[in-house]
């Protein structure tokens, strides 16, 4: 599988960005565009997103992290810093532990790994809501409301949403189904490499199990954004990640 992907900068190590469940590696741009000038980034269209096509099989999180660490393997990238949003910090944190030589740091996007309790039971909800009113008509609003702080609704949220809501309907509920069953305990006690997980202004993950899960975990927290840190949390999410690099994976 050969995914598409956006290569700039040229300095130190490669961070390779991950974008989220129905999105594509655009979302990832203003962050490519941020961290590019001292560092070399990459961003990627995982398969069935974006320009890169479906995989022939099951779309789950484990053949997408499969598809990543070969990403990493075939441009020949050591030391990789993967910088992944929702659902590519999943993939992200997977792909630590399926190519250790290559990864030398995982940075999760309000990944929901582990989900808390009640987005467990939100995502169950919105499953019932899709089987009682279609595809559509039940993700948009769920998306809509849950995503973007109220502030952050106009013409950058509603491309995001189009984007997202154009993906097939098929893989989208393939993959969206993972989200309540993902068992986050293997994923994170496996992890050998410094993790840095960074919340929005409501984190889609459960902060006090994801620490017992990895004690040695880093967890950061924007000011006021949404779900889509990266693209409305530009500067903050990048220093984050700068101060991360320099004083943790880099000491």
């Amino acid at each position: 599988m050969v995914l598409a992907y956006d290569d700039a900068g040229s300095s130190g190590p490669p961070i390779v960005l991950v974008h989220g469940w129905c999105c594509h590696r655009g979302h990832m741009g203003a962050l490519l565009r941020r961290l590019s000038s001292p560092h070399r980034v990459l961003a990627i269209d995982l398969p069935g997103h974006g320009e890169t096509p479906r995989a022939e099989g099951p779309a789950t999180f484990e053949t997408l992290s499969a598809a990543l660490a070969s990403f990493l393997e075939e441009h020949d990238l050591l030391g990789a810093v993967l910088v992944g949003h929702s659902m590519g910090g999943v993939v992200s944190a997977m792909t630590a532990t399926r190519a250790p030589d290559r990864v030398a740091a995982v940075v999760n996007l309000d990944g929901a790994l582990p989900l808390p309790p009640a987005v467990r039971e939100a995502y169950r909800a919105l499953f019932d809501d899709i089987r009682a009113k279609g595809f559509r008509a039940a993700v948009e609003p769920f998306l809509r409301r849950t995503f973007f702080l109220p502030w952050e609704r106009g013409p950058i949220a509603d491309g995001i949403l189009a984007d997202m809501l154009a993906e097939p309907e098929d893989l989208a509920v393939e993959l969206l189904a993972q989200f309540p069953i993902l068992d986050a305990g293997p994923v994170l006690s496996a992890q050998r490499v410094p993790v840095l997980y960074v919340g929005s202004a409501h984190p889609r993950f459960d902060e006090a199990e994801a620490v017992r899960l990895l004690p040695e975990l880093f967890v950061a927290r924007v000011a006021a954004a949404g779900h889509f840190v990266q693209v409305f949390a530009t500067d903050q999410v990048a220093a984050m990640i700068e101060s991360f690099l320099r004083d943790v994976v880099d000491a």
